[in-house]
Formats: structure tokens, C-alpha cells, sequence
């Protein structure tokens, strides 16, 4: 369990120092979360600025949840919670631009979702990521053998596996992730 979850005294001790204002947690926080937010933005291809501006934001949206009090407990790490608020925004912001999420979410970060629930501390996760994968359907486990570890594009994926166009390749690929997910959490 980590030493964040809400009630004990390690929270309560952060949460303290943070509504306090104590700069050294935000340092922390930011300096703890920075490899964690890099690889997402490098695997979903988010520009430098981007980053900068959407970490800002999320921090600004922590700390605000933090000091209006919608923020009184945690069931993860306070780099989690940073972490998540920080996809949220930048999801936010692809559907604000109309960006394609279906072709933005991946495995990885299916795996890194996995990897990064406190509350499921005992199981080994790439283990468990390949034993959902092999529950998976057979068209969907192909699907996603080509987009993810093939790296064929699309327009490809749907010609070898029969579907109509890309879009419906897409849309197939965004269900087969739900499910491996559904399937890898639980």
C-alpha cells in the first residue's frame, strides 16, 4: 500500500504541507511525476510546449482541488493523481482540436494505467497484461499484434483483416482496447 493513501500519516503530512503552500512538495511532485508525464507525452507525440503548458495546468487544477477542499483524500499516489489529471487535460485538449483518440490511445498506456494502480500492489502486471491479451478474441489480438508491435498503419490493417476502410479499423482497434482493458482489470 503506499504511503500516500488517505489516512495515513504520511498523507496527511503531504496534504498539510501542500494546502500550507509549502513550495517543497510542489517541487517534489513535479520532479517525482516529470519521467512518468515525458514518456506519456513521447509515446502519444505531445510537443514540448504542449507538455509545459498542460503540466502547468494540472498542477494548477491539483493544488486548486487541493485548497477549495474537493480534494480531501487520495486512493493513490499524489504523482498518480497528477498523472491522471495531466491525461485528462491533454485528452481534453485533443477534443477540443478534434484529434483522433482512437489512433492516440495504445497499449502502452493501457499497460501504464495497469502499472500504475496502487491499489492492486501483489500482481505482477506485464503478466497479467499478456494473460488478458491471450482472453482476447482472435481478430482483436491480431488487430493489435499489427497496429502495436507491427507498427502497420490503418489503412493496412484494415485491407488485412477485411474491414471496410481505416475508420472502421480504428473504431475496431479502440474496441479491442476497451475489452483488453475490461479484461485486464478485472
Amino acid at each position: 500500500m503506499s504511503m500516500y493513501i488517505s489516512g495515513s500519516g504520511a498523507f496527511d503530512s503531504w496534504l498539510k504541507k501542500a494546502k500550507n503552500g509549502d513550495e517543497t512538495v510542489w517541487n517534489d511532485l513535479y520532479r517525482d511525476s516529470k519521467s512518468m508525464i515525458k514518456d506519456f507525452a513521447k509515446r502519444n507525440k505531445v510537443p514540448s510546449e504542449l507538455v509545459k503548458d498542460i503540466m502547468q495546468d494540472s498542477t494548477i487544477a491539483f493544488y486548486e482541488n487541493i485548497m477549495d477542499g474537493k480534494l480531501k483524500q487520495l486512493t493513490c499516489k499524489p504523482t498518480s493523481y497528477l498523472y491522471s489529471v495531466f491525461r485528462n487535460h491533454w485528452l481534453a485538449h485533443c477534443r477540443k482540436n478534434g484529434t483522433d483518440l482512437n489512433s492516440q490511445f495504445d497499449i502502452d498506456e493501457l499497460a501504464d494505467e495497469l502499472t500504475d494502480v496502487d491499489s492492486l500492489p501483489t500482481i505482477n502486471y506485464e503478466k497479467h497484461l499478456q494473460l488478458a491479451i491471450k482472453k482476447l478474441g482472435n481478430k482483436c489480438r491480431q488487430l493489435l499484434e499489427l497496429v502495436v508491435y507491427a507498427d502497420v498503419n490503418m489503412t493496412e490493417v484494415a485491407q488485412r483483416l477485411g474491414y471496410k476502410d481505416a475508420h472502421v479499423a480504428s473504431n475496431q482497434k479502440y474496441r479491442c482496447l476497451k475489452e483488453l482493458k475490461k479484461l485486464a482489470t478485472g
